[in-house]
């Protein structure tokens, strides 16, 4: 029957609506709650139960090995992240030094500056998605750099032959000639917004049809 199955297209939009509303609001009070925490020192992250996410100062050196982490996008356009190794007291990271442009051949590399020396950085800590280490595999070495789909620390450990600690920092801000642009969250707040407006637009058409439908039927049914 044409209502029942409008009830049922109803509550599926209805329920989608509200899911999608409320990811956004667990997405806005997640970035609110990020941005108000205090710069930490390295040790003091490290001692919480979990410092993903936490602004770190990292006092260290750094090492002489560029990784471009592949098929980064930012504004439509694919390139790289540098990620860098940063030796520390409390082990290696692996530093997210931002984004830059790739080049048209595959088989060459950008041209990014290392960083050199001793120096004092701040970012904050991100734990790599499992869904990285997932399609991590063996570096590509190309010239004097690595190609690598993720930057899962424990799949590299062993192939760049650094003891890689297993968070990374996402330098804020970035070096100089990169952008910062690793998110906290993938899609913001303002996108799951736009995504319930729409279903709850859908609910409403489909309740205006509806109404349009009876009128018409109960129309037919009196002439």
């Amino acid at each position: 029957m044409p209502w029942l199955f409008t009830v049922a297209l109803l509550a599926v939009f209805g329920k989608l609506s509200l899911w999608q509303w409320q990811r956004a609001e667990q997405k806005a009070a997640l970035l609110s709650e990020v941005a108000s925490r205090p710069v930490l020192s390295l040790e003091e992250a490290l001692a919480k139960t979990n410092p993903d996410y936490w602004p770190v100062t990292m006092k260290g050196r750094w090492l002489p090995t560029a990784i471009f982490w592949d098929n980064r996008t930012l504004d439509g356009q694919v390139g790289y992240d540098l990620l860098q190794p940063f030796a520390t007291s409390r082990g290696v990271f692996l530093i997210d030094r931002g984004w830059l442009a790739g080049v048209a051949r595959r088989d060459l590399l950008p041209s990014a500056p290392l960083a050199h020396g001793e120096a004092a950085i701040t970012g904050r800590l991100r734990q790599v998605d499992p869904g990285f280490s997932l399609k991590a595999t063996a570096p590509e070495k190309l010239g004097g750099g690595y190609r690598v789909q993720s930057p899962a620390p424990e799949a590299l450990t062993e192939s760049l032959g650094l003891p890689l600690q297993k968070w990374v920092l996402s330098q804020e801000p970035s070096g100089p000639g990169f952008i910062a642009h690793w998110p906290l969250v993938v899609m913001p707040p303002e996108k799951h917004r736009a995504y319930s407006l729409q279903w709850a637009s859908m609910a409403l058409a489909l309740m205006v049809a509806f109404g349009c439908w009876l009128r018409a039927e109960h129309r037919r049914k009196h002439e």
